[in-house]
């Protein structure tokens, strides 16, 4: 699936890359203001400062995503994520 989300935040890029992925997944650090995020079956960029583009390619089931983006809560962010399939068809869409 494709992931494509806009992030608006307070937070420093760093300290936002910190805890946006999950504990399995690697975070590095590109350029400023530019993280890649990795994993089996995940890679996804970051970029911006204060209002972020989060976008890439997330194959996972989408409980495993659900739960991902809830635990998103406890960061001082708002988002729209959305999921894409084939053909570009909207899978699901968050929103905080």
């Amino acid at each position: 699936m494709k992931l494509f989300a806009n992030i608006y935040t307070a937070l420093e890029t760093d300290e936002l890359a910190l805890g946006l992925g999950l504990g399995h997944w690697r975070s590095q650090k590109m350029e400023e203001h530019h993280y890649q995020f990795s994993a089996k079956n995940v890679s996804l960029s970051l970029e911006g400062n204060k209002e972020l583009l989060f976008f890439g390619q997330i194959d996972l089931p989408l409980k495993e995503v659900d739960e991902w983006v809830a635990s998103l809560a406890e960061l001082s962010i708002s988002f729209t994520l959305d999921l894409h399939g084939d053909e570009a068809r909207l899978i699901r869409r968050y929103c905080q």
